[in-house]
């Protein structure tokens, strides 16, 4: 996994958005960097110091890892590609724009010499990595129920997330991320019911286009244990901060964290309000280079803090949600059955 220089090889396919946090992650941790994008790679690889490849298969076969950076509805297509190769594989969320095409993913990955990892890149902010170890040391017992929020400005009219048939839009590309941790927190989802609406005003793109419609959604989860989960997302107007938040409550105690509070991780023992502050961690340490060095430790053996699975059955509570706002009633979830999948591929 070195190149002759002795650094990681690593081949990041798309130069979008989020591209530019994977790039400074791979930059600290040393990584030989190569781009490839339908358009734009050699100016990100010159602005960046890295190179750029004329063609995807170039891509793969000069990398050990291959990260997926593009619109979900491409993800099968090169993670089969990568993993069919033999390639370490870090895939943005959704795994997969469907089910069907998650389980491809992590089918594939089961045969492959490559490390297949989901990048849910939330397991590693530091509040949300704080306050699951201590649900998992039962500082507030068994968990009862969890209330996640996620809201910022809506993103530019006429870019792919409106696409609903390539994103799956703000439920399967934003609320993913908390579809993840309702999961990671309060465990096995079996029942989904889901609200979406769309607004009138949003962000103006700057190309001529009509404003960008605000977006809202919220997903109710049914966990196995009995808890549930109330999970609200927003792409709002222009201008709007950044939010997002946890609410945890527990037979014993309660966990809230806020990004509006500037206490971040709180532990309430009463569940009166009256919170004692928590160390939310080093903030100098970038959540996505938290998850790259677990990746490379994954490769090397250990275990990670996100799995496949974990991939497979967040597309899967996605993807339930947005059936049950189609019907407008309750979708199940079935881990076993998804799992069964995954193994008969």
């Amino acid at each position: 996994m070195r190149s002759r220089s002795g650094r990681p090889r690593v081949g990041l396919i798309g130069t979008g958005g989020i591209s530019a946090a994977h790039i400074a992650g791979w930059q600290v941790l040393g990584s030989d960097l190569t781009l490839y994008s339908r358009s734009g790679a050699r100016a990100a690889a010159e602005r960046v110091g890295a190179r750029a490849a004329a063609t995807v298969g170039e891509l793969i076969e000069g990398s050990d890892i291959v990260g997926i950076l593009t619109p979900p509805a491409t993800h099968r297509e090169y993670a089969l590609a990568a993993l069919a190769a033999g390639r370490h594989v870090v895939c943005e969320k959704p795994l997969g724009r469907t089910v069907a095409e998650a389980i491809d993913i992590a089918a594939a990955a089961a045969t492959s010499a490559g490390v297949l990892f989901p990048a849910h890149v939330v397991r590693y902010f530091p509040a949300y990595a704080e306050a699951r170890a201590r649900v998992a040391a039962g500082e507030i017992g068994e968990v009862l129920a969890t209330r996640f929020l996620r809201a910022g400005t809506a993103p530019p009219a006429g870019g792919w997330f409106y696409d609903e048939a390539a994103s799956g839009g703000i439920i399967m590309d934003q609320l993913v991320h908390d579809l993840d941790q309702a999961r990671w927190f309060a465990g096995e989802v079996t029942e989904v019911y889901a609200r979406r609406a769309t607004g009138a005003t949003g962000t103006a793109s700057g190309s001529g286009e009509p404003p960008a419609p605000v977006h809202t959604a919220a997903v109710t989860l049914t966990h196995a244990s009995g808890a549930t989960s109330q999970v609200t997302g927003y792409w709002g107007p222009p201008g709007l901060e950044f939010t997002t938040g946890f609410d945890l409550h527990g037979t014993t105690a309660a966990l809230r964290h806020s990004t509006l509070d500037a206490r971040s991780l709180t532990l309430d023992p009463t569940g009166t309000g009256e919170a004692a502050y928590i160390p939310a961690g080093d903030p100098a340490d970038s959540p996505f280079t938290a998850q790259l060095r677990d990746l490379l430790a994954a490769i090397d053996g250990a275990p990670a803090r996100v799995e496949p699975f974990d991939g497979v059955v967040s597309v899967a509570i996605a993807q339930a949600a947005l059936e049950s706002v189609r019907t407008r009633g309750p979708v199940a979830v079935d881990e076993r059955e998804l799992r069964s999948a995954v193994h008969t591929r």
